[in-house]
């Protein structure tokens, strides 16, 4: 028996970062087939990925190294997405961030637009397209480009 696998069709590469290199993004998921999958959409468009498991492990990367976008779950065991995404802003940590969840309906999309303590960039529903999340990664990341570096824009 012969299977054929097909590969999704791709959107354009990512743009490239101000500095030349590819934007950097961490993708944080509970879910480790949905976090590799993501992984692997950025990665095919150019992006250069890093992944966590939760919010405590993307709140270890977020200390130690830049990201020109942070993409996260919502719902996670542990601290949600929107928790971590908190603590982010009250350690001045200015990262965009793009927010995943199958619940968009609970939330309350403008006061986390607009709220200095979340501020989020976007929102993607689950299920989701591969154009709706390029679509929204590639929006944040144009809307939000830093003049400066991405960490600690306060203390610049």
């Amino acid at each position: 028996m012969n299977s054929t696998v097909l590969a999704p069709v791709l959107p354009p590469p990512a743009a490239v970062a101000p500095s030349g290199a590819s934007p950097r993004i961490l993708v944080v998921d509970d879910d480790a087939d949905l976090c590799r999958l993501e992984a692997a959409i950025l990665n095919s468009a150019g992006f250069s990925v890093a992944t966590a498991l939760n919010s405590a492990a993307a709140w270890n990367r977020l200390q130690t190294d830049d990201y020109d976008l942070l993409v996260t779950d919502y719902l996670m065991p542990g601290s949600s997405g929107l928790a971590l995404v908190r603590q982010l802003r009250v350690a001045e940590i200015q990262v965009p961030v793009v927010m995943i969840s199958g619940t968009l309906d609970s939330l309350d999309l403008p006061k986390l637009t607009t709220d200095p303590w979340s501020r989020i960039h976007a929102f993607v529903r689950k299920p989701f397209t591969i154009q709706e999340f390029l679509s929204a990664v590639r929006s944040a990341l144009r809307l939000n480009a830093p003049t400066t570096s991405p960490r600690h824009l306060a203390t610049a």
